[in-house]
């Protein structure tokens, strides 16, 4: 997975995180709010555009996803 925060949130290569996402609902794929919840290894941590950094990072765990609201 890959996503961009500003350069002073970014954790460093080889950290542990935990992250939970937040899908609303749309048309075509879900009726209600669902989310994704993992884990994952920092692989990369990279400068991006000004004041922002690039993390990529590998799952450790599968992913669980929740379908109710």
């Amino acid at each position: 997975m890959y996503f961009e925060l500003p350069a002073d949130k970014g954790p460093e290569a080889g950290a542990e995180i935990a992250f939970e996402l937040t899908i609303p609902p749309g048309e075509g794929y879900a009726s209600s709010a669902s989310r994704i919840r993992g884990s994952g290894r920092v692989v990369r941590e990279a400068p991006c555009r000004e004041g922002t950094v690039g993390v990529a990072v590998a799952f450790t765990q599968p992913l669980a996803l929740n379908l109710s609201p």
